[in-house]
């Protein structure tokens, strides 16, 4: 019994919060709730990391949501089959094409949501601003509750190894 006592406690002695923190990260369930996350602020809030409602901007004209014009010509039907009004809020998705080149950076200290904004003539950070990548708050909480229940979940792992 001592000695199985001596052995966690050596093991938590070795264990680094860097590593522990990346082991967790690498997690494949966990990066995909936090893309899932930031595609939902934009998807289903409408809005961008700070909590502002979408905007598109071009040539110096902000718009808050679908013009008659691009609703007249897509038909009221965006190219992934969803039907839109005008007015209605941006959602960053005609074709679906951007959400999927979503990505998670990962160091030892932090993790940074990137995607390519290219899309056709329009580079989306641009149009929309450079904010529709990131978390609000309240996802960033649910992050921090994930990550601490999977960390512990590591951390516990470990010394009963």
């Amino acid at each position: 019994m001592q000695s199985r006592l001596f052995n966690s406690l050596r093991a938590a002695q070795t264990l680094k919060e860097n590593k522990m923190f990346s082991v967790v990260l690498r997690d494949k369930v966990i990066q995909e709730f936090i893309l899932n996350l930031n595609k939902l602020q934009l998807f289903s809030d409408n809005q961008d990391s700070n909590g502002e409602d979408l905007t598109y901007t071009k040539n110096g004209i902000t718009y808050t949501g679908y013009s008659a014009f691009t609703h007249n010509l897509k038909g009221g039907v965006k190219s992934n089959g969803v039907s839109f009004s005008v007015g209605d809020p941006y959602t960053i998705s005609d074709s679906g094409a951007f959400y999927k080149t979503f990505n998670l950076e990962l160091t030892p200290e932090y993790f940074k949501i990137n995607a390519d904004p290219l899309k056709e003539d329009t580079n989306l950070f641009e149009a929309f601003g450079k904010d529709i990548m990131g978390l609000q708050d309240k996802n960033l909480q649910k992050i921090i509750d994930v990550i601490r229940k999977k960390f512990i979940q590591e951390v516990r792992r470990k010394i009963a190894a």
